[in-house]
């Protein structure tokens, strides 16, 4: 299935859904949460837009989560791009 999440990178779309995830009242140990959504997402493509047009940004495909260091096993597919400013 298809979702999304206002963030302004991939790492932040993470935060935001261990966020509302929190927030909603279940009764879920922080680390279940954080392995669920690892077992869960499998790609985040992060968009952004240059003088009208929308581009990807970032890309990261979520391999896992390593509970002993609070991190996710995020692979990059596309990082660090450019957006040209025309």
């Amino acid at each position: 299935s298809l979702s999304t999440i206002h963030a302004n990178s991939c790492s932040h779309a993470l935060a935001r859904l261990t966020n509302c995830v929190l927030e909603s009242g279940v009764e879920l140990p922080y680390a279940a949460i954080r392995g669920n959504i690892a077992a869960s997402v499998d790609l985040i493509v992060q968009v952004a837009r240059r003088n009208g047009k929308r581009l990807v940004a970032e890309a990261v495909e979520i391999q896992g989560y390593d509970h002993s260091r609070d991190t996710f096993n995020a692979v990059p597919l596309v990082a660090n791009y450019r957006l040209p400013d025309a």
